[in-house]
């Protein structure tokens, strides 16, 4: 055996390191839970003292004759002398020593004394008190578990001051050197031997024991458990009572002799035994559990289940205990049924017949049982309405099992206080558990308000009992009020703190509220009591891969899987494992694994939706298909977080926004402030112009984040929202952040624009251009900046600017440019000479595209009003072009001629082959509406709503009013109209007012019958700005209307 490799460390002499890396394994062998191991490692730890010793005895030592070193010297000498040891007095007056009370040196006295235990820490736990109220110990636990390995300060230093000694030192035969710690070390060895079943080697380290020249009756306990092993009951009993007898205070010797008498077939002696030991320390475990098997075996089976009741209450996860008390159950009601047959009127033997029933999870047996009975006295009615009570909430059957529950109530209140029967009081002092029963079939019902109510006054009455604590636990997560469940959670772990119970539901509690590094600890905690619960596994391995420890999480699987654990769970857990950081290869692996278990018709998998949770991101499977099983997963379970978050993300992606907003505004009052979800709402909330409840969402995040973006998203849709004064606010900080974020400034631009501040307006629009670093982007922010000074009548600025737009686009009719300010200004000659300048090299020379030259051409006759020349210049371009600019150049020729049938069928092209830009929806729904097709009228427009970008309120607003309009409703189209007001200009907007809302009210005028009026809105708009065909196409309209 390499010990070195067992301990861990690298070879060497000093004994200290040696000590240190020992308990430190401890922590990670437990003897009774790997009793071969612990074998091995103790082994080793003795042969490398061992090899220490001997090199250090080849040395000289060095005499520390420092006071402190002499200190030690004295201290170690104590400590050698066992008679000395284990005297408090002896220690006192070592304390009393001046390096003990000065400041310079009392912490390194201290130390001293705890290097020396390390290696000698047989100590009475009277001593170890005498040293904690000097030196403050246990004060400093946590300091010194950083300074000394923390094995050795949990299970030496502070088990030795808080709890009694299991070996009573004073027992020990006199002696006055070190022999007893040879004795205690041998006395551990052969129990551990005993415990684990090795006999022989438990009988040689008996013989052992006996060779050492000290004696203690322990050694007699220890042969008593060897013989009991053997099954050589009688032996045991007799040893047991006669080492009893020379020591009959030991409560150790008690339970052994107890056991003993128990197994050797003397039980009325046993539960002789147990009761004394219960009179010494009424809450003995293993006293009660030994009684417990005693009165089974006399028959009592009452009082046995009753002794089951208080252990079960104390460790409520032991499976043991239950099996055992099941045990008691089944006996007890096979002997009932006997008596039941001999005397069928007995009724005492009917009423526990039905609670062995209800034990027995024979629960429709047990109403059957009690079917017509009628009690007779308080004592009947007592147990009739309980037992019943119980048998109905068992089978959910919750109306009934609330009556019975306040006629239990009833029966204990009408028990008088006075009553000289022992078992009626006794019965009257249980009027909690009527509570328990009332609030469970509350619960059952759905009325958890009042359940909890109810609770409360149990708890009132009986505060220290853990079923109450435990059923409100239950009920709150399964309301799913988990932040509530942390308080009853946590009193149940201080009310049993020997159990899994309560810090499995504090762990539940924390991971359903996302508080995953407190559920970490808490299932840590609950693995610690009890390791042989799967869930708490399961639990630990899902938060490490929440925080990506994948080499911790595999470790938890390679452990499980060595102990034979393989089930649905495990395979799932160890996909996720591989399609989370196994790369494209394994995680390919892994969407096979979930499509099995997707498939498995008998799949064990009680987080089934973690498995749709992850098979969803699988990208060969389409947004349809993912969401398919993302929806399925809501549907097994409704409230996970991670499926709701990856739902209303599908929503989202497949436009299927109002589904989003209800899956998300759902998701955020469950866990409310959870940035992700917050995003995919506002986003939903954006894309559907609901901007007022977008912003807020956006400024929310941004103000935990700190995160410029989101100021700048929160302030542009506080600008959609229109909410100048919070844009402006929710801007400027995005500003403060990044003071050359293009966006940011040029929203800063439009609100200083609507403000009526132009200078500033410019200012930041001139700020966004210079700030733009994407080439790609630059162009926008120079159409903003030529616009924003379009709109503000600063001609010749304009101009430059829309010339760089078009150097940067190099497509002026696609984009905007500078002849578009000579239109606006109706200055054609010099609309003319720039479009003819563009589209060749000088004024001089031919077009190089000539079918764009003629296409340009043609717009600009057309808004200069002359159709006859638009026709002209349509007439240069070829018959068969199929550019899309051709198909809505002639659908506009055609509505100048009057001709909107021969126009729309121009529109039905360009939709087939277009982009869907906004304005060939807009003047196509136009064209629908004088058609006279109004069934089409809201189809087009339906296609059109979904083209419409964030911002454009105006121009939305037109739409839908020209809409109304078309579809006979001039009511709802002039409300509309009202509306425009209410919102600031389009982004896009080079105008000083709503020029598509004009054209609106225009045609509800002209639709109306009003065409004088109609033609002076359009003449209006014509005159303040010529560049728009269709205000021309209105105007040619209404004239031909008003000749006819």
């Amino acid at each position: 055996m390499d010990i070195w490799k067992v301990l861990g460390i690298l070879p060497t002499r000093d004994k200290n390191a040696i000590k240190a890396a020992y308990h430190e394994q401890l922590t990670q062998v437990h003897p009774e839970e790997k009793p071969e191991e612990f074998k091995a490692l103790r082994a080793a730890y003795e042969q490398a003292l061992q090899e220490a010793e001997a090199a250090s005895a080849q040395k000289e030592p060095q005499k520390d004759e420092s006071p402190l070193g002499l200190w030690a010297a004295r201290a170690q000498g104590l400590y050698d002398d066992f008679a000395r040891r284990i005297d408090p007095q002896q220690w006192q007056e070592l304390c009393q020593d001046e390096v003990c009370f000065s400041l310079a040196s009392r912490a390194a006295a201290r130390d001293k004394l705890l290097h020396i235990f390390m290696e000698d820490y047989y100590l009475p736990h009277l001593v170890w008190q005498e040293l904690d109220a000097f030196f403050g110990i246990l004060n400093d636990l946590e300091e010194l578990k950083e300074q000394y390995p923390p094995a050795f300060i949990e299970r030496v230093v502070e088990p030795g001051i808080r709890y009694d000694d299991y070996v009573r030192y004073e027992w020990f035969s006199e002696c006055h050197d070190r022999t007893p710690d040879e004795y205690l070390h041998k006395y551990f060895k052969a129990e551990e031997l005993i415990r684990s079943g090795d006999e022989a080697e438990a009988a040689g380290a008996l013989a052992a024991l006996r060779e050492l020249p000290v004696t203690h009756p322990f050694t007699e306990l220890l042969q008593s458990r060897l013989l009991l092993r053997q099954e050589k009951y009688e032996e045991a009993r007799e040893l047991a009572e006669a080492t009893l007898a020379l020591h009959p205070e030991s409560g150790y010797l008690l339970l052994i002799a107890a056991d003993a008498a128990r197994l050797a077939g003397q039980v009325n002696r046993a539960l002789e035994l147990y009761d004394q030991l219960l009179a010494a320390e009424p809450k003995h475990n293993g006293a009660i559990y030994g009684r417990a098997q005693a009165l089974a075996l006399l028959g009592r089976w009452e009082d046995a289940t009753d002794a089951y009741d208080k252990l079960i209450a104390q460790f409520p996860s032991d499976r043991n205990l239950r099996d055992r008390q099941r045990q008691v159950y089944a006996d007890w009601a096979a002997q009932l049924e006997n008596t039941m047959e001999a005397d069928p009127e007995n009724r005492k033997a009917r009423m526990d017949l039905a609670w062995c029933c209800l034990e027995l999870e024979q629960f429709q047996k047990g109403l059957q049982v009690l079917d017509g009975f009628d009690p007779r006295d308080l004592t009947e009615r007592y147990e009739y309405e309980s037992t019943c009570g119980n048998l109905c909430l068992a089978l959910e059957q919750n109306e009934q099992a609330l009556e019975h529950a306040r006629g239990w109530e009833q029966a204990m209140r009408d028990i008088p206080e006075d009553t000289e029967d022992e078992k009626l009081r006794e019965k009257k002092g249980r009027i909690s558990r009527s509570f328990e029963m009332q609030a469970a079939a509350l619960a059952g019902l759905e009325r958890l308000d009042e359940a909890l109510e109810r609770l409360e006054e149990a708890k009132a009455l009986d505060p220290t009992q853990p079923r109450i604590w435990r059923n409100q636990c239950q009920w709150l997560l399964a309301a799913k009020r988990f932040e509530a469940v942390y308080e009853p959670a946590q009193k149940l772990c201080e009310l049993l703190p020997g159990d899994a119970i309560g810090w499995y539901y504090l762990g539940l509690a924390q991971f359903e509220n996302l508080d995953y590094r407190e559920s970490y600890d808490s299932f840590c905690q609950a693995l610690e009591r009890d390791g042989s619960t799967l869930d708490f596994y399961l639990y630990k391995i899902r938060v490490l891969l929440i925080y990506k420890k994948w080499d911790d999480a595999k470790e938890q699987l390679n452990y499980l899987a060595e102990h034979g654990v393989n089930c649905d769970a495990t395979t799932f857990l160890r996909a996720r494992l591989d399609q989370l950081c196994g790369g494209k290869e394994k995680e390919a692996d892994s969407y096979a694994v979930f499509q099995s278990l997707l498939t498995k018709p008998d799949l064990d998998l009680y987080f089934k939706e973690q498995l749709y949770f992850a098979a969803s991101f699988d990208d060969t499977l389409t947004r349809a298909q993912q969401l398919e099983l993302a929806e399925k997963g809501l549907a097994w379970r409704p409230h996970d977080f991670d499926l709701q978050g990856r739902a209303v993300w599908l929503y989202n992606e497949l436009e299927q926004f109002d589904k989003a907003i209800e899956l998300a505004e759902r998701s955020l009052k469950a866990y409310p402030g959870v940035v992700n979800q917050i995003y995919r709402l506002a986003y939903a909330y954006y894309k559907t112009r609901q901007y007022a409840k977008a912003a807020p969402l956006y400024e929310q995040n941004a103000a935990t984040q700190e995160d410029q973006e989101d100021w700048y998203l929160a302030g542009r849709y506080y600008y959609y929202a229109n909410q100048p004064e919070k844009a402006k606010e929710c801007l400027e900080k995005a500003a403060r952040m990044d003071e050359k974020d293009a966006y940011t400034l040029r929203f800063l631009s439009l609100l200083a624009r609507d403000a009526g501040d132009g200078d500033q307006a410019v200012l930041y629009a001139r700020q966004a251009v210079n700030a733009e670093q994407e080439k790609e982007r630059v162009r926008w922010h120079w159409q903003h900046l030529a616009t924003l000074l379009d709109h503000l009548n600063r001609t010749a600025e304009a101009c430059e600017a829309w010339m760089q737009v078009a150097a940067l686009t190099g497509e002026l009719g696609k984009y905007c440019s500078a002849d578009a300010v000579w239109e606006k200004t109706q200055q054609w000659d010099k609309a003319f000479s720039a479009r003819h300048d563009y589209f060749s090299d000088s004024a001089h020379q031919e077009p190089k595209d000539r079918d764009g030259y003629w296409v340009e051409q043609a717009w600009l006759r057309l808004r200069q009003g002359d159709v006859e020349g638009m026709g002209q210049a349509l007439r240069k371009l070829p018959k068969r072009n199929q550019a899309e600019e051709y198909y809505q150049v002639m659908a506009c020729y055609c509505l100048a001629l009057g001709d909107n049938k021969k126009a729309f069928k121009w529109w039905q092209r360009i939709e087939s082959a277009s982009v869907r830009q906004q304005g060939i929806y807009r003047m196509m729904l136009h064209d629908l509406g004088r058609t006279g097709e109004l069934s089409e009228v809201n189809e087009a427009y339906a296609r059109r709503r979904g083209q419409d970008d964030g911002g454009e309120m105006p121009l939305v607003l037109s739409s839908q009013a020209s809409a109304a309009a078309f579809g006979r409703q001039p009511e709802k189209a002039l409300e509309l109209l009202k509306q425009i007001g209410d919102w600031p200009l389009c982004e896009h907007c080079s105008y000083d007012h709503c020029r598509d809302g004009a054209m609106a009210r225009a045609e509800v005028l002209e639709l109306g019958g009003d065409h004088a009026a109609a033609l002076a809105i359009l003449q209006e708009e014509y005159r303040r700005s010529a560049d728009d065909e269709s205000v021309v196409l209105g105007i040619l309209r209404l004239k031909r209307k008003m000749n006819r």
